[in-house]
């Protein structure tokens, strides 16, 4: 498997996704340890995602039939056709044609009439007819039939225009998450979020683990950096230290602190949790791409939902330490795309997860969400944003992609998206590595065209930047040698709370697009800067100089970035000059710079005396 991993990385991935929807935790420890002997082996930052499986409704066990038997089946099932009537109740025995038991009652009592009913994945369809309600253990849900098939035990249940009052981590997700958390891993993948009291509820899940004593006394030096001693196991052993220090935790703390945890779920009793028609309100709000807000019809102060949030909201989105792990929230339900603004400023990153949110929301508005959500993130909140599922779909099972999936690749690309995803392509395809080198070389093409960069910075332009007077570097850079400064013209129209790189920020841009700049090397410290940087879409790279691992990983998942890890010191009381000639060092050591006609441009984030309202311009091939 080492081997293969490799050869992965070697095809262009910089972020691993582990799937804890499959396979035990012994295997995800091997594959950890194998990315961290990479990273050492190449002297790079590889990042590391965990995605979470997350809450799966399922409906219960049908009987045995005739027709199972001549079928030969493993799996119960009935078979169900258009027109016929089928309820859903809390009487805990086997199904039939008639009737299925569906074991969760506060889902059962808040379905209204005419809501729609997806099974198996959106294979069968039901339209809600009525509700009987007796008593809260007495509900029964009777629904028409309008899209018929084999309906099988244990098969996914959702209503798509519902937020579902339902746990939104069970103990797997917890250990899972704690998992992840104690193995270092960079991102967690939050499956089906619906509100943003999913995040908070998660948020003080994970704060809490990080300021125990369990934490703190977690195994040291856990990682294995000799490949010839990686164990791989496909099963979880208890034994294990790593499996015994997650089942301490949840068994001794976790439990006793579940409740106080769950409270924040409170807010959705004697609440309307139906969403809406998304296919009516998106054609009554229309479709024009800089309308961001046509994604968040419940968002802002309008929701029912977001009452006294912003102490919240502010908690957890100030301060954000990159040492610990960051929270990609998946947006596949509609309740999420309704409650999206709140979703992105309490996330550190958005994924597009097109598989449950093609399924569950009309498949020809797919296109519209996804450019509205990218959007959104990158012009409005300065967030990370991912596009997943199906981009080389085809290459599970042949060579080559169609020409409709390279197309949707580079499309995702000039939506402004930071990074494409690919799943089964890699995780279960025939051609794995085949699919990771096809899909670097369409990014690679896309970014060499020179219409991708004048058409996504016209975009960045509507970046919400504190109404701040950016200077016009062509025409009115002020020089001093290779040290460039801006106007005190420009300091007096920028508002006093805005920090000297934001000042810098469309200047850093503008040179490089006018000169043959090849790389723009910052020293920096500063996730969310680096972000504002890299989502201008500057045609030269940005080599991100940084002494912190953590934010070295987090950062592969930034557009245009590439992370450069130094143990030298980058404090304010640095030698800006020495940080200077190393950048410009850095530059051509890693080949960015080539020829004498070629420049590098150093800059800073942090002001290191007086020195980050500066931009240098160095020709480090240049002979003394």
């Amino acid at each position: 498997m080492f081997e293969n991993l490799e050869k992965l990385y070697l095809s262009g991935i910089d972020v691993f996704r582990l799937n804890f929807s499959h396979g035990p935790k012994s295997i995800k420890k091997y594959i950890i340890n194998a990315i961290r002997i990479l990273e050492k082996k190449y002297n790079t930052s590889i990042g590391i995602l965990g995605d979470i499986q997350g809450p799966k409704i399922r409906i219960g066990e049908f009987e045995k039939n005739e027709q199972n038997q001549i079928d030969d089946e493993k799996n119960t099932f009935v078979e169900l056709k258009e027109g016929d009537t089928f309820s859903f109740d809390l009487s805990n025995k086997l199904g039939n044609k008639n009737r299925v038991f569906l074991n969760y009652p506060d889902l059962l009592k808040n379905v209204k009439p005419g809501q729609i009913i997806l099974l198996d994945d959106g294979n069968l369809k039901m339209k809600v007819e009525g509700i009987a309600y007796n008593s809260d253990q007495d509900i029964s849900v009777k629904a028409t039939v309008l899209t018929g098939g084999k309906l099988y035990s244990k098969k996914g249940f959702c209503i798509p225009n519902m937020i579902m009052p339902i746990e939104v981590l069970n103990e797997k997700d917890i250990k899972d998450i704690l998992f992840c958390i104690n193995e270092g891993v960079d991102y967690l993948g939050y499956s089906f979020v619906q509100t943003e009291y999913d995040l908070i509820f998660l948020k003080n899940i994970i704060n809490d683990y990080y300021e125990s004593d369990f934490y703190k006394n977690i195994k040291k030096n856990r990682i294995v950096y000799d490949v010839n001693e990686l164990q791989y196991k496909d099963y979880d052993d208890n034994t294990d230290f790593y499996i015994k220090e997650i089942n301490d935790y949840y068994n001794n703390y976790y439990l006793k602190n579940y409740h106080t945890y769950k409270q924040i779920y409170n807010v959705y009793k004697n609440n309307n949790l139906d969403v809406g028609d998304m296919d009516q309100e998106m054609n009554d709000r229309g479709t024009h791409f800089e309308d961001a807000n046509v994604v968040s019809a419940n968002s802002g102060e309008s929701s029912s939902f977001n009452k006294n949030l912003d102490n919240e909201i502010s908690k957890y989105t100030l301060n954000k330490d990159v040492n610990k792990i960051f929270i990609i929230s998946k947006i596949e339900k509609p309740s999420a795309v309704k409650n999206i603004d709140n979703i992105i400023k309490l996330s550190d990153g958005i994924m597009i997860a097109r598989g449950d949110l093609g399924i569950e929301t009309n498949l020809s508005n797919l296109p519209i969400l996804q450019k509205k959500i990218i959007n959104l993130c990158k012009t409005k909140y300065n967030k990370i944003v991912i596009v997943a599922t199906q981009m080389l779909e085809s290459m599970r099972f042949i060579p080559s992609p169609t020409r409709a999936e390279v197309t949707d690749v580079a499309t995702a690309l000039y939506d402004g998206a930071d990074c494409v995803m690919l799943s089964a392509e890699t995780a279960t395809g025939k051609y794995p590595i085949l699919s990771s080198s096809t899909q670097n070389s369409i990014i690679q093409n896309v970014e060499k065209d020179y219409y991708f960069y004048e058409y996504t910075q016209k975009k960045a332009e509507n970046i919400n930047s504190n109404n701040i007077s950016f200077v016009n570097t062509h025409n009115h850079l002020k020089q001093l040698g290779n040290i460039s400064d801006t106007s005190n013209e420009q300091k007096k129209k920028t508002s006093s709370d805005t920090s000297h790189f934001d000042k810098l920020i469309y200047s850093i841009r503008d040179i490089s697009n006018n000169i043959n700049l090849k790389s723009i090397v910052l020293f920096s410290n500063d996730f969310n800067k680096i972000l504002k940087l890299s989502n201008l879409k500057t045609k030269a790279p940005i080599v991100v100089v940084t002494d912190n691992k953590h934010l070295s990983r987090k950062l592969q998942l930034a557009w245009g970035i590439y992370p450069y890890y130094s143990t030298i010191e980058t404090g304010t009381n640095k030698d800006f000059i020495s940080l200077i000639n190393y950048g410009c060092q850095i530059s051509k050591q890693e080949g960015f710079v080539t020829s004498p006609d070629e420049y590098s441009l150093v800059t800073f984030t942090e002001n290191i005396k007086n020195s980050a309202n500066l931009i240098y311009l160095c020709q480090p091939c240049l002979e003394n």
